[in-house]
């Protein structure tokens, strides 16, 4: 996750970065797959940092942790996109808008179909999907991809905030209703071709199911 104090937004950080997590390890066989934190890149910097990177990932800008510095102006992008549609770069996005928490994702649904019109080439990842709404642009798109998180297929928002406050269930994007929780659910376990599971970088215990889970960040 490039979405760092500093945000990981060179090809020097993304090495340093690197180099951070492979000694955390221990020397443990383990290869980091690293992204860019998204901003208007020339050309040149993405050619040199593409066999280096998986994809960038867009944070609109303040919608989550550490993304002050994400995109605030989506028709100044542009160039950028055009130039990972043609490197063959993956653009990967947490797509909320600053709305209402329970319509954050589906409000931001038309900024995909724009981008996956506009750059039929680019392929566009919705990380960490949490409503049915998704799934339906996932499945109009020959373009988009999703990932989807261990927790977004176990809780609803019921579970966060139905009864006593559960501060540990908490993620962005919040969990949806148990409609978006059952067509999440459909579309993994009957092995939608589209959908990856992604594994999250803080884990946390789950009192509810006395397991590890992941949190969002």
């Amino acid at each position: 996750m490039p979405n760092l104090v500093s945000p990981v937004d060179s090809l020097s950080k993304i090495r340093e970065y690197q180099k951070a997590i492979v000694q955390s390890t221990n020397n443990l066989d383990f290869k980091p797959f690293m992204t860019l934190f998204f901003k208007n890149y020339s050309r040149d910097e993405l050619v040199e940092a593409k066999d280096e990177i998986i994809g960038i990932k867009l944070y609109p800008a303040g919608i989550t942790t550490q993304s002050e510095n994400g995109v605030s102006d989506f028709s100044s992008i542009s160039t950028t996109l055009g130039h990972m549609e043609e490197l063959g770069i993956p653009l990967l996005v947490h797509g909320e808008t600053g709305g209402f928490v329970m319509d954050r994702e589906k409000d931001f649904l038309p900024v995909y179909k724009q981008i996956a019109e506009q750059f039929p080439n680019l392929h566009v990842i919705m990380e960490h999907i949490t409503t049915a709404d998704a799934v339906d642009v996932l499945d109009q798109y020959d373009n988009i991809s999703a990932t989807v998180t261990l927790h977004h297929l176990m809780i609803t928002l019921d579970d966060v905030a139905g009864g006593l406050l559960q501060p540990d269930l908490f993620c962005k994007p919040i969990a949806k209703t148990p409609n978006d929780l059952a067509v999440l659910r459909e579309a993994v376990f009957s092995g939608h071709p589209k959908i990856m599971l992604r594994l999250c970088s803080w884990n946390f215990f789950c009192s509810r199911c006395s397991s590890y889970a992941c949190r969002d960040i």
